[in-house]
């Protein structure tokens, strides 16, 4: 337990070997280990610490935690960070942890849900949320205020505990309360996890021994840049159209087909679908985000402009795919507009009455229109209260092996951050790798000769702790399956997507993540 307790003492809240927490006024609070209980093939665990912000002992805050054990004695612990934020680790990081269980059967692979997300407090206004309202799961900018009123007066008196520095002192907990004496962790983070990952190596550079940023945020991104990312990746995208036999048969001049979509959409155009035309952009961005689903975007502008009876149907289950995608997962709108008006919105080089007018002139134009909601998210951030973050835009200082991976299709984080990323973490065994042809979401989305390249690159490095030596897949890489052949069936029950009419939705990928960076 000595390693543990050095390590965390760095952070000034975790100390002691018998596992407490120094609260403000240096009050102590004595910490219980984690209490798990048995959850199918997991085993769901509860972490109490007090609320620093309040300074009362009684005034605890419930961590959530997941784990699945190693088959025997364990080598090591896997952290994994959902993205976001708002996301539950608990609920979409399943999959990961039975990937790195099967092929890593001596290690404990743990997740959880930070404070305001999941089982962890989940942060919401049910009214603001919930179908019938305006915005649906989203909270408008008519709907913030009423949803500030409806929310637990201390709300207001803990906004830094739902931040990344906050989350990030609760992970430092985590990791004290299960490591076992000697064994290394590994952190694996995912789009906004990678900041969370981040936060911690910069409140404690050596809390753990290995780390992987999927989807990397940098630690100065603004999500002000989204709207010129997703353009970038689309147009990426129907390049590759263009490439694809079938696809440049269909859509000999794809950019000019979306770019008159638009306007006819807004004069009337295949008004039977019964979606106005910045709800449809808006579910085109979402498509472009998430593996599968991305490839069938050309189609769905061939047959948004044919627009026959049959066409219809088949838009219906595309656009409808994301619907119910992922609302179990307990996402907080409310956690995510809060951390993304305080720590991943103000832009140092840009005035926010500069970028509204920006925005205004960028729709006219774009590709993707208001696909990525970046004018409306202005409205709706500038009516959230906020924190301040001394350590918002601070980079880690750090030696310990890193492996970043990153597609080069992600309409959310642009791709062009992974120079950042090279130029800061130069130490030995730390490298970036990016995906010719994957979303926002790498594992999972490349598939390769032999299965998909970035999970077996990510399992060698969680194995190694070291960069995989062998990386051959990259060169191997399948590109987007524009045609159906590949997943047809398997999404939608067609044989191509270009004719027919689906059989059936299927939820895979659409709902990865649907409101994260």
């Amino acid at each position: 337990m000595q390693r543990a307790r050095r390590r965390v003492m760095s952070l000034g809240s975790v100390v002691s070997a018998g596992l407490t927490i120094l609260g403000c006024d240096d009050h102590i609070a004595e910490i219980v280990q984690v209490r798990w209980k048995p959850c199918g093939l997991y085993e769901c665990g509860s972490l109490e610490l007090p609320q620093e912000r309040h300074c009362e002992v009684e005034n605890v805050k419930s961590i959530s935690l997941r784990r699945r054990r190693a088959v025997s004695s364990s080598k090591q612990d896997v952290w994994l960070l959902p993205g976001g934020p708002g996301i539950s680790g608990t609920q979409t990081l399943v999959t990961l942890m039975d990937v790195l269980h099967g092929e890593l059967p001596d290690t404990n692979v743990y997740t959880l849900d930070a404070y305001g997300t999941g089982a962890s407090g989940h942060l919401t206004c049910r009214e603001q949320e919930s179908r019938e309202s305006p915005g649906g799961s989203a909270i408008t900018s008519n709907e913030v205020g009423a949803c500030l009123e409806a929310l637990r007066p201390c709300f207001f008196h803990e906004l830094q505990d739902y931040g990344f520095t906050g989350a990030a002192r609760d992970l430092a907990a985590a990791i004290a309360a299960t490591r076992e004496m000697a064994k290394p962790v590994v952190l694996y983070g995912i789009s906004a996890g990678t900041l969370w990952a981040q936060r911690l190596l910069v409140l404690d550079p050596t809390i753990v021994d290995a780390v992987v940023l999927e989807s990397f945020v940098p630690p100065t991104f603004s999500s002000k840049s989204i709207d010129a990312t997703a353009e970038g990746a689309l147009e990426r995208l129907l390049q590759l159209c263009l490439e694809a036999d079938e696809c440049a048969r269909r859509l000999p001049n794809p950019f000019a087909t979306v770019r008159s979509l638009w306007p006819a959409l807004e004069a009337g155009h295949c008004a039977g679908l019964g979606q106005p035309m910045e709800e449809i952009q808006r579910r085109v961005f979402r498509l472009l985000s998430s593996y599968p689903w991305n490839s069938v975007i050309p189609a769905a502008m061939f047959r948004l402009e044919r627009c026959n009876e049959a066409d219809v149907s088949f838009l219906r289950a595309v656009f409808g795919a994301e619907d119910d995608a992922g609302a179990s997962s307990r996402f907080s709108s409310v956690l995510f507009q809060l951390v993304t008006a305080s720590e991943l919105w103000d832009d140092p080089h840009r005035r926010e009455e500069d970028y509204r007018t920006d925005m205004r002139a960028w729709t006219e134009r774009s590709l993707l229109g208001r696909g990525a909601m970046g004018a409306v998210a202005s409205e709706t951030i500038a009516q959230w209260p906020r924190y301040d973050e001394p350590l918002d835009g601070i980079w880690p200082d750090v030696t310990m092996p890193m492996l970043i991976m990153h597609g080069e299709l992600d309409p959310r984080i642009a791709p062009a951050n992974t120079d950042e990323a090279r130029a800061h973490y130069r130490a030995p065994d730390q490298g970036v790798l990016t995906f010719s042809y994957a979303p926002h979401h790498v594992v999972g989305a490349t598939p390769a000769r032999g299965g998909d390249c970035a999970a077996r690159l990510l399992i060698d490095f969680v194995d190694q702790h070291s960069l995989p030596t062998d990386q051959g897949c990259l060169a191997e890489l399948v590109p987007p399956d524009f045609d159906g052949v590949t997943w047809g069936h398997a999404l939608l029950g067609v044989d191509s997507y270009w004719e027919g009419v689906p059989t059936g939705v299927s939820q895979y990928g659409s709902g990865a993540e649907p409101r994260s960076m």
